[in-house]
């Protein structure tokens, strides 16, 4: 009986011994994945200048001295142990765009964004608020280094309370938060680390129309990217544009009344029928039924349908797409032209079958369209198209002659005011150094003179 216990006991340990050292072969046979290292950027300095590292937001920001050739720099930092950069320290770099730099240490990895760019002194936003509380956006012109404030009629301009933001790093005087007199322009003086800029600010009171920006959030601020770059812009460049929340105008807050506020400008950028849209909808057909007049650009074109009942087959657009994810073109994005005269094309050197640019190459885009494919229509014709929505054509995309790129809806009554949509796909305002894009001017002068249209304002 002994043996036999002995001979039990040694085929249990041989069997355990078995599943261990196969179960260590195991192991030893899986990859190893080495988690262990840091991917930091400790220290980054270009030509002596150091870098403002952000380990939070992943950038990393350097300013250069005014007239720095930025597109042959070479950069010199540090990481942490072990890691590596897909560019070496050292490396001759163009820094006219953001740089990615992937920083890895074994099998993890950081995607820093770099950011080279010369000293400025730049008054980025302004706005002047009077005695009783209301707030006016200056509209900045930095070539001419002037600002000008529109307010209401009667405004009393002798003791405006100044409020602005500054270009990085910029010192101003007189200092935000400042009251006042505006009777004759006042001048701001900016300085950065040698550069300085004077911007002349005129106060000015005028009747001239206001025209608003609407969304479905309560500030600028927390609209989409895309809705918040129109707005801003806006903002900044329209004389005498607000903001005004669907929300306010649901609650009441806000009346709009077509003899203070012209024209509603809606930039949606989602394909969705939020809420506010759809709890706003009596008071907005109620402004337009009452000379108010409406410029909807992309998701907002949907709206013309029974919503807003102004098609008269109260359809929405039938050809909507977008990329999943912005693609960097590869070749020009814009419209071409059906009535050249029109004044949304004022100044735009516009004939009938041209086409304007509106994202040059290189630039990446989510070529949001909004559009109507008139093959559906009767006899597949434009005729059977404008028939039955009421709709004129003023351009068609490039890319597709059977779709509309921006319509116009004349008023349904002598009441009434006017309707401009814009649904074509480079009609977008959130583009990654925008200011480099050959075309944005175009962007920017349809968007005036379609505002200008809207509200009556000569060209």
């Amino acid at each position: 009986m002994r043996n036999s216990n002995k001979y039990k006991s040694l085929v249990v340990f041989l069997f355990f011994s078995t599943i261990f050292i196969a179960a260590g072969c195991n192991d030893m046979d899986k990859p190893t994945i080495d988690t262990s290292g840091e991917d930091f950027i400790l220290s980054f300095t270009v030509n002596g200048q150091e870098g403002t590292i952000d380990n939070v937001n992943k950038t990393v920001t350097v300013f250069m001295p005014v007239g720095t050739d930025l597109t042959c720099l070479a950069p010199v930092f540090v990481l942490s142990d072990g890691a590596q950069s897909n560019i070496p320290s050292g490396s001759t770099v163009d820094f006219t765009m953001p740089v990615i730099f992937k920083i890895t240490n074994g099998n993890t990895y950081i995607d820093y964004t770099v950011t080279v760019k010369c000293y400025e002194a730049v008054i980025t936003s302004f706005t002047l608020t009077d005695t009783g509380g209301t707030q006016y956006t200056g509209v900045i012109d930095d070539e001419n280094l002037t600002i000008t404030v529109y307010l209401t009629m009667g405004t009393d301009v002798t003791r405006l309370k100044v409020n602005y933001t500054l270009s990085d790093l910029s010192e101003c005087t007189p200092a935000t938060g400042s009251t006042l007199d505006f009777t004759e322009p006042v001048e701001f003086t900016v300085t950065n680390h040698g550069v300085e800029a004077v911007y002349t600010v005129t106060a000015l009171a005028t009747d001239m129309p206001v025209t608003a920006f609407i969304g479905t959030a309560a500030t600028v601020s927390a609209l989409s990217d895309e809705e918040k770059a129109a707005a801003e812009w806006m903002l900044a460049n329209v004389p005498r544009a607000e903001y005004i929340s669907m929300q306010d105008i649901i609650s009441g807050a806000v009346v709009l009344d077509p003899g203070q506020v012209k024209a509603l400008w809606w930039h949606l950028d989602y394909d969705d029928w939020p809420s506010q849209g759809w709890d706003s909808r009596d008071a907005i057909k109620t402004y337009y039924a009452n000379g108010g007049s409406l410029f909807l650009s992309r998701y907002a074109c949907k709206y013309i349908n029974d919503v807003y009942q102004i098609a008269l087959d109260e359809k929405e657009p039938n050809a909507k797409s977008r990329y999943d994810v912005a693609q960097v073109l590869q070749s020009p994005l814009g419209f071409i032209v059906d009535d050249a005269g029109h004044a949304v094309f004022e100044g735009m050197s516009a004939e009938p079958g041209e086409e304007i640019f509106l994202i040059d190459t290189g630039f990446a885009t989510t070529n949001c369209q909004v559009d109507w494919n008139i093959w559906d229509y009767p006899d597949h014709s434009l005729e059977g198209w404008e028939l039955e929505t009421g709709g004129k054509r003023l351009a068609y995309e490039a890319d597709d002659g059977n779709k509309t790129a921006i319509v116009e809806f004349p008023a349904t009554t002598s009441t009434a005011g006017r309707v401009i949509l814009v649904g074509t796909g480079g009609f977008e305002w959130n583009i990654a150094n925008d200011g480099d894009n050959g075309y944005s001017a175009n962007r920017i002068q349809l968007t005036e003179n379609i505002l200008n249209y809207l509200t009556g304002i000569e060209n």
